[in-house]
This record gives structure tokens, C-alpha cells and sequence, in this order.
């Protein structure tokens, strides 16, 4: 398999980026948008970009071409030009960025459609970090010439903190001013942590108005956005790869998998890899406005039976017929004694009201009593925030996480990362107590919630939209790896990952993929994300203690211990190489990187740990490594 592929499930690694300077400002440029705008360590903004979006708010990727970057030592200036091209869509735009010694960055659009269709959004974003921003005062000043103070949320808000923006200021620091403006367009506020984005997201065209909007062949679209960053400069200071370990000690949720939405029985090989983790539950989810819900039902109780773990049974009912959940009901009484939890979803909305829980819990709690029950909503954290499911009845909230929202490159990925923490910790605000339930967690949106009308059906050949070769690959694994830390470290009670078997899972199974151009898996492969829940798994019976990265974009772990052992397992999430410092003398350690895994996916346990007294480990790109103290 080629390394590519082994480090990050495609054909091609990501560039790296080129580092420009604006004055005092540091600036990456990478395909068409420039991130991490800098003041010293203090991080300004962490990106502007333009995105077109169709009927259904997916992305349109473009094809830039006639791309020319000049750099000097205080300054740069960069051109190119975009097309988007997908389906109907037709849309081609020139850019201009430029950075002037004053650290002053303006970003340019003049576009033009070649051809009609329709748009949810066409142009600039602006992602501002949470840790420079919340909670600090920012005035915004609006198209009428009024202003208005307020400040960047602490808890994620449901609806747009700012709105009807022209300019905006705010102190990233206490000696540092930065100023936004824009032009072409009016532009608002959103709290993008609703989608594990670590940013809050300014953007154009405001919410409120009717979208989809034609958009007729020939249309000039020009929009203009600049930033001005006054303060003193602060040297960039050198930090040492080496955690800040907390005096805290907290409990390890459960973890447990899904069912495969391959519809398959569980073969031995898998089943048995599938037991050495250790699992603590498997999620069943059960239609029941389909046709097959119980043999479907059927099977996957069998699944469960072989793995030997709870089940986390999800229930997607119909409020108009409610005879079908209670033969359902009485269905899963045969299995109740493997019964971790119930979750009930309203098959109709996006999440779940209180007619239908005042509906059904009472007959859940008397056919299975001591069963937790929980409720909440099977897409984005934003539609539980937005509306909010009744606590009373239940024991828990429940809501999914995905990291291709609104980005789908490494590095935006990696961001959403520290944006777990804060979908727990805001829902923790409004759970009353109740445990909160993070479920599933999936590499890919498995369904989009907010579409407009009909998603495009794949290509021939190409592997369904929910699917992402990097569920194969070292990146997928330490991806999931910072997961698992941020959801457990900010107090999330039990979290399901993926799925046990396919294109969505932890293997492959028992069987080659069927789409060997985009996900070259071959049958029997497990892939790197399994060790790492394993790893973890080994010691959830001990606690997690929180250990803080100096630079968590580049290299991040999960600190656990157990019977007076410590267990660090780290993560390289840079294509670069990574020298990590321990504070104890390590004692044993195990890789997964480019050289192990080829032989780790075909044979897991040819995966050894050997003997490591040494005080720091380089990490190769993408490498996960299992450090025992």
C-alpha cells in the first residue's frame, strides 16, 4: 500500500503551507486560504477563505489556477483564480490577498457566474479562535452607523451572537487591537463550536433571509474583507514539546461501537478482534418507519450476543404509531438484560420533544426497569442546542459529532479536536444534571440534516458520502485518538465510536472493499483506530488525568493510569517529524507508524512493545505512540 495512503487514506499528502509575514504578523497561505494569523503566540484569526455553497450547504470544492505568491521580508501579496465547478454549478472568481508591513491583511473577490443555479452562501468566512475570544468584549459597528457592544460567547450559542456586521473590534490580548471590516455583502456571527469547529465563524449572507437564492449566469459577486492588528509585537517563544500534567483525576466513560450500516453478520475473525477491545456497549439503531426494522433488529441483537456487551438500544419512532413501538417494545424485552441504555429519537424532527417522551418513557420504565433511558437529538449538537429536549423524563442527553461540517482538509479536522470539550461542557449547562451521551462519533456527517432538497447520488464506482478513506489510515487513528481525550478529559459519560465492520468501521471484515480506487481495504485489514481503542480500553478501569499540549495542532495525548501505572499515548498530527519530552523516565513503548503498520493492519499482533528508559520519543507524521511509565 502506498505511504500516502498508510499515512492518510489518499493518494496525495497535503502541501505544506508557505509562511508569509504582514509586519508583526505571521500568515500561512494554503490552497486559496491564509490561517493562523499571529501576533507572537497570540493567534489573531484562524482563517479567511471563501467558500461557495449549494442548495443543500455542501461545499464546492474549487480548482485554483494561475496562482502567484510574492513574498518579502514584512510583506506579500498572492493572486489566483477559482473555479467551482459541481453539477449545475459554475462559478469562477479572482483573488487578491495582500499583507503590507503595517500588519495590515486585505482579502479580495471579484466572481462571476458562468451559469445559473442555485446558493445557500458565495463568499468570505472568517474563523475567529475560541481561546483568544470568549468571553471578551467585542463592538460591532453596523451598516445604519450605530454600534453595539457585546462579547464572544463562554457557552456555545445556540443562534448568532452578532449580527448585521460592517466592522467589528476586539483585544486578543491586553496590549493588542484588531479591527475587521467588510464590504459587498452584510455579514453575521455564528458560534461554530454547535459543530465541534474550535472557532466562531463570521460569514455572509445573513441567516434570516430566504435561501436557497437563484444565482443567474453572468452575476458579478465582489466582496472585500481587511484586517488591521495594532499592539506591541511579542517574539514568538520557543516551547518544549512536554505535557502539563494535572493534579486531577477523572473517571474514563464508556466506549462502545456501532452496528455496521452494512447490514452484515459479524464473522469470527472480526468478532473475535472486535472482543479484545475490551468494548463496553453496541448501538443498535432501530427504524421502525422501515419495512426490515425487526429482522434487522434480529441480527444485529445476535451481533451483540457474540461480542458479549450491553446494547445501547436507539429507537427512531414514529409519533403517529405508536403500535409499532410497542411490538417493538416487546421485542426487545427477549433481550433486556443486555440492555445498557434506551435513546428515542423522533423519527420526524430533529430532536426529541416532550409530547413524544410523556408518550413513551413511562411504558419504557415499567417494561425495563433499572434501563437508563435518554433522549436528545441523532444529528448535530446545534439542533439539541437549538431545541432543547425536556430532562425530567430521562437520564441522559445524547447528541452526534462529526468533523466535516464545514471543512474536510487534515489540519481543519485536527481544530475540531479542542471543539469537542466544548459541545460536553455546554451541554452540561443545560442537562440538569443528567449524564450526557456522545453518539456516534463518525469521521463523516452520516446524513445531512439540513438539506433543501435531494442529495446527488455518488459516482460509479465511488464509495457513499458518509464514507472517508482516512477511516483506514495513521491520520484516522490519531484523529480519534484526540478525540477520546477531549470528550473524556471535559466529562462526556459514554461515547460510541464508528462502527464495528466496513467502509464506517474498525476492520474491514470478512470480505475486500468494493470501492478498492477510493478505499483500498482488503478483507481481514484492521486498521490503525482499533489499536488505538485498544490502548485506551486497557486501562478503563483506572482514571484520565488531564494533561495539557503546548501546541496540541502539532502533537497531542490522553494520560491515563491504572493500578499505579501511567499510560501516555501521543499523536503527531503534522507531516513533519516531532521530538515529544517526557517528564518521568518511560519504561516500555509501542509505534504505529508509517513502518509498522503496513505489517499491524494484516496482523495486529505483530504490534510489540519493547523496552524504552529514555526521557522523550521522536514521533514520525501522523505516528501514534503507546508510552508506558
Amino acid at each position: 500500500m502506498e505511504k500516502a495512503i498508510l499515512l492518510s487514506g489518499k493518494s496525495e499528502l497535503p502541501e505544506r503551507p508557505v509562511e508569509l509575514r504582514s509586519g508583526h504578523l505571521s500568515v500561512q497561505y494554503e490552497k486559496g486560504a491564509i490561517r493562523y494569523i499571529k501576533a507572537g503566540d497570540v493567534e489573531i484569526l484562524r482563517m479567511i477563505y471563501s467558500a461557495v455553497r449549494d442548495h443543500n450547504w455542501g461545499t464546492v470544492e474549487p480548482l485554483i489556477r494561475d496562482e502567484k505568491i510574492e513574498t518579502h521580508a514584512d510583506s506579500f501579496q498572492i493572486s489566483y483564480v477559482a473555479d467551482y465547478q459541481q453539477n449545475d454549478i459554475s462559478f469562477q472568481a479572482e483573488y487578491t490577498i495582500t499583507g503590507s508591513p503595517a500588519g495590515h491583511i486585505q482579502f479580495t473577490i471579484h466572481g462571476i457566474a458562468k451559469s445559473s443555479f442555485l446558493k445557500n452562501r458565495i463568499g468570505f468566512c472568517i474563523l475567529h479562535p475560541v481561546q483568544e475570544c470568549a468571553g471578551k468584549k467585542c463592538i460591532v459597528h453596523h451598516p445604519d452607523g450605530s454600534q453595539t457592544e457585546s462579547e464572544f460567547p463562554r457557552y456555545i450559542s445556540p443562534h448568532q451572537p452578532f449580527k448585521n456586521i460592517q466592522s467589528m473590534r476586539w483585544q486578543p490580548a491586553e496590549d493588542i487591537d484588531a479591527e475587521l471590516s467588510y464590504s459587498g455583502d452584510i455579514f453575521e456571527m455564528e458560534d461554530q463550536r454547535n459543530w465541534i469547529d474550535a472557532s466562531y465563524k463570521t460569514y455572509c449572507t445573513p441567516l434570516e433571509l430566504p435561501f436557497p437564492v437563484q444565482v443567474n449566469a453572468g452575476q458579478v459577486i465582489e466582496q472585500a474583507v481587511a484586517l488591521k492588528v495594532t499592539g506591541k509585537a511579542r517574539p514568538k517563544p520557543e516551547s518544549i514539546l512536554k505535557f502539563a500534567i494535572s493534579a486531577e483525576r477523572l473517571d474514563f466513560p464508556e466506549i462502545g461501537i456501532g452496528a455496521s450500516f452494512q447490514k452484515t453478520e459479524l464473522d469470527e475473525q472480526s468478532t473475535a478482534f472486535l472482543k479484545d477491545l475490551g468494548l463496553h456497549h453496541y448501538r443498535i439503531d432501530i427504524f421502525l418507519a422501515e419495512k426490515n426494522w425487526q429482522s434487522d433488529l434480529h441480527r444485529e441483537l445476535l451481533n451483540a450476543a457474540k461480542l458479549k456487551v450491553k446494547v445501547e438500544a436507539v429507537l427512531h419512532v414514529v409519533p403517529e404509531d405508536l403500535s409499532v413501538f410497542s411490538l417493538c417494545v416487546e421485542q426487545l424485552k427477549k433481550a433486556s438484560d443486555y440492555l445498557s441504555c434506551i435513546v428515542v429519537f423522533n423519527a420526524e424532527k430533529k430532536s426529541t420533544g416532550s409530547d413524544l417522551l410523556h408518550e413513551v418513557v413511562p411504558d419504557l420504565r415499567i417494561a425495563f426497569p433499572g434501563v437508563s433511558i435518554g433522549a436528545g437529538t441523532d444529528c448535530f449538537f446545534t439542533e439539541l442546542n437549538r431545541e432543547r429536549t425536556p430532562t425530567g423524563l430521562i437520564d441522559f442527553l445524547t447528541f452526534s459529532i462529526n468533523p466535516q461540517v464545514h471543512a474536510f482538509d487534515n489540519q481543519s479536522l485536527t481544530e475540531t479536536l479542542q471543539g469537542q470539550q466544548y459541545v460536553v461542557q455546554s451541554a452540561q449547562q443545560f442537562a440538569n444534571g443528567r449524564k450526557v451521551h456522545v453518539s456516534p462519533v463518525t469521521l463523516k456527517m452520516r446524513f445531512n440534516p439540513n438539506a433543501t432538497g435531494p442529495e446527488p447520488e455518488p459516482e460509479p464506482g465511488e464509495p457513499p458520502a458518509a464514507v472517508d478513506s482516512r477511516q483506514m489510515s495513521l491520520y484516522g487513528a490519531a484523529w480519534t485518538l484526540g478525540s477520546i481525550k477531549y470528550l473524556a478529559e471535559s466529562g462526556a459519560d459514554f461515547i460510541t465510536y464508528y462502527e464495528t465492520v466496513g467502509l464506517r468501521g474498525v476492520m474491514q471484515g470478512n470480505q475486500d472493499s468494493v470501492f478498492m480506487k477510493y478505499f483500498p481495504a482488503e478483507k481481514g485489514m484492521v486498521f490503525p483506530l482499533w489499536q488505538v481503542l485498544k490502548w485506551a480500553l486497557e486501562f478503563k478501569n483506572g482514571k484520565i488525568i488531564p494533561a495539557a499540549s503546548p501546541q496540541p495542532l502539532v502533537v497531542d495525548g490522553l494520560l491515563l493510569e491504572q493500578n499505579g501505572k501511567q499510560r501516555l499515548i501521543a499523536a503527531n498530527y503534522t507531516l513533519q517529524s516531532q521530538y515529544l519530552a517526557f517528564d518521568k523516565t518511560a519504561k516500555n513503548i509501542a509505534i504505529l507508524d508509517e513502518y509498522s503498520v503496513p505489517s499491524f493492519m494484516r496482523n495486529p499482533h505483530s504490534l510489540q512493545a519493547f523496552s524504552f528508559m529514555q526521557n522523550g520519543i521522536e514521533l514520525l507524521p501522523y505516528a501514534i505512540a503507546c508510552i508506558d511509565f
